[in-house]
């Protein structure tokens, strides 16, 4: 499959509080390992005029947008409102939209997976003391806007 990931130093995940015309970007600074996919399929079309040798096609994209969360709550114990918000969007099915980009919120150069999408996974990750972060994925989902991998070139 072809396959196009960012993991950048420099990299973002925001998500947006706005609208799709006029957003908001809220980065999220308890993000950890985050990891942007962009994926096509593979559609084999080998025939017998390639001579026995596969030879493939691009289908359709998939996005993915990986990351995690420590775990953190006040001192009364009230988990991070941003955990809880994600945590909240999977339970709920809420529609979230997301953009990952490659090189910050600050410029117009930024590239990486933008879309409205709902949180398909939110894993609960523990160690010897119990729950100490989160996992969560996001995909793109049937909505007005259409997913889109920005990408820019220097």
């Amino acid at each position: 499959m072809a396959v196009k990931t960012i993991r950048d130093k420099d990299g973002v995940l925001a998500y947006n509080t706005g609208t799709w015309e006029a957003p908001v970007w809220v980065p999220i600074p308890n993000c950890h390992n985050h990891k942007a996919t962009a994926e096509k399929d593979e559609i084999e079309v080998t025939s017998r005029a390639t001579g026995g040798v596969e030879t493939f096609e691009l289908g359709n994209a998939k996005y993915m947008i990986e990351w995690e969360m420590l775990l953190i709550t006040n001192e009364n114990g009230v988990l991070d409102p941003q955990i809880a918000f994600f945590r909240n969007a999977h339970i709920n099915e809420t529609v979230v939209e997301l953009w990952s980009t490659d090189r910050g919120l600050t410029t117009d150069k930024s590239g990486g997976p933008h879309f409205q999408g709902k949180i398909s996974k939110c894993t609960p990750i523990y160690d010897q003391k119990g729950i100490t972060r989160y996992s969560f994925v996001a995909k793109p989902c049937w909505g007005d806007q259409l997913a889109e991998f920005k990408v820019y070139v220097d």
